[in-house]
This record gives structure tokens, C-alpha cells and sequence, in this order.
């Protein structure tokens, strides 16, 4: 399986292809080894910054970065090239929204129409994305933990476009919805939460009810009538 990270300002990025050979390096140390990259880039241009950019004093630590990172591109692409994957591989794309529901919620002061609002922009957000996602060739989206809420009364409606998009494009969705009468922050006793595994041609999903301090899990197959 190969899993990317699809968000709406760093997805252009992730998904270039000539960038696979650097991704490689996840394998070896985990998503780490990239963290640590890009912060050791921005304390080497710190580090030049404070040398006035001076080339004889900053040459040897520019020649070390540098040298450390074309090394891992011509690794990656080696591996690549000599060693490709011996078994079918199944792309995965995580889907990101570009704002904190939260946050965005409280600013609506329990205002109706702007939470609604809000909450359609949100999944317009999410089917955008998972649309590029699947028109880069992902067979499994997953979107965000809390990224999307609903009234219960639209609730059917965006479980039904989902399932759409899920039909249209033929791949399977991982989408995860909080669902009440009202909204006023992700801390509020009573809830209705739900996890939803959406399949081409069918649902299975994992519905989760939050009363008062005792969750209630039930698990579903087909299409749920009534939901």
C-alpha cells in the first residue's frame, strides 16, 4: 500500500511524482527522518543567516546538508529503479480540511445558517479534495478525525453524496461525522458521532453514540435506511 497525505495547501507537493524518490526515506526511519530534514534546512539557513551568508565560514555546513540530501534523493530513486514493488500496490490518499471546525463554529455564536454553512463548506471541501485524490489514482480516501459535522436533519443528505462520490469515482471512503441538534464545541456530552467505512456499492459503518459519559458502539452493514 502506498498512503499519501492529501491536504488542501500541501497536496500538490505530495503527489509529484518525482518527489517518490525522497518519500522513500520513510521507510527507513519513518515520517521522522523527513521532519528532521526540513527542520535541519531551516537551522542551516538560520545558522547562514547569522554568518552574513559569508561563503568561506558557511561552505563546509551548506556542503554537508546538501550533500546528505542528494544522497537520499539518489538512494530513493535507485530503489525505485533496481527494486520495484514485487506485488500490486493500492494507493491510499489522507484528506485534510483548511480550517479548524472548532474554531470556525464558535465564531457562528450558535447562529443556524452560518453553522450550516459552515458545515457545507466543509464537506464541498472534502469531496473537492477526494475528488483529486481519486483522479491521482486513490482507491482509499480517508478524511480527517472531528473535520466534519452536520444537523441531524442534512445528515442523510451528506451521508448521500458521499456514498455518490464513493459510486462515481469507485473508491472507498473512510469518513468520520458528528452529528446533533445543535453545535457548540467538540467537548459537548451529548452526541452523535459516527464512522463510516463507505464502500462502491454499499456501506459498512461504525456508529458511535456519546450519552452523557457511556458510548454506545453499533456496527452496521448495507445501506443504512433510517440512519
Amino acid at each position: 500500500m502506498i498512503l499519501r497525505a492529501s491536504t488542501r495547501h500541501v497536496r500538490r507537493k505530495i503527489n509529484d511524482e518525482r518527489r517518490y524518490n525522497f518519500r522513500q526515506l520513510v521507510s527507513i526511519t519513518g515520517i521522522f527522518g523527513i521532519s528532521f530534514l526540513i527542520t535541519w534546512f531551516a537551522s542551516v539557513v538560520n545558522w547562514a543567516w547569522e554568518h552574513e551568508f559569508s561563503l568561506p565560514k558557511i561552505w563546509k555546513g551548506i556542503s554537508l546538508y546538501l550533500g546528505i540530501f542528494i544522497f537520499i534523493l539518489l538512494l530513493g530513486g535507485a530503489y525505485l529503479t533496481f527494486l520495484p514493488a514485487d506485488s500490486d500496490t493500492v494507493r491510499a490518499d489522507a484528506v485534510t480540511g483548511s480550517f479548524d471546525m472548532d474554531i470556525e463554529a464558535e465564531k457562528c455564536k450558535k447562529d443556524v445558517p452560518c453553522l450550516k454553512g459552515l458545515f457545507n463548506r466543509s464537506l464541498n471541501e472534502f469531496l473537492q479534495d477526494s475528488k483529486q485524490a481519486a483522479d491521482a489514482g486513490a482507491k482509499i480516501i480517508v478524511w480527517q478525525e472531528n473535520g466534519l459535522a452536520v444537523y441531524q436533519e442534512d445528515e442523510a443528505s451528506f451521508i448521500d453524496q458521499s456514498h455518490e462520490f464513493a459510486m462515481q469515482e469507485k473508491v472507498y471512503l473512510l469518513m468520520g461525522m458528528w452529528a446533533g441538534a445543535f453545535y457548540i464545541s467538540a467537548s459537548i456530552p451529548l452526541c452523535k458521532t459516527a464512522l463510516m467505512l463507505i464502500f462502491p456499492d454499499e456501506f459498512c459503518y461504525l456508529q458511535m453514540h456519546c450519552i452523557d459519559t457511556d458510548p454506545v458502539a453499533q456496527i452496521h452493514h448495507g445501506t443504512p435506511t433510517g440512519y
